[in-house]
């Protein structure tokens, strides 16, 4: 079995990200069976995740992210998230 460094699958994410490189994260770093939950909805599957993505990217053409600071949490940890401070 393959070991797969999580630290570095969310540096690739966020930098396919923020080059709008969803092909790339879809068959690179998504399975087939991903789920995926946020403020919009809640998605079964890699089919319905892509029209959100495209959706996003579209509508956001400029968006990009910058990140200073990846970390793995401990399993069944908690973060509590802030309100970001970015203008679109």
């Amino acid at each position: 079995m393959e070991t797969v460094d999580a630290l570095e699958v969310a540096k690739e994410y966020m930098t396919w990200s923020s080059e709008h490189k969803l092909e790339e994260i879809w068959s690179e770093l998504m399975l087939p069976q991903t789920t995926y939950e946020n403020a919009l909805g809640f998605y079964s599957s890699l089919e319905e995740i892509k029209p959100m993505m495209r959706k996003f990217f579209s509508d956001f053409e400029g968006v990009h992210w910058e990140t200073d600071n990846i970390f793995i949490l401990p399993k069944d940890s908690v973060i509590k998230s802030g309100t970001p401070d970015f203008a679109l």
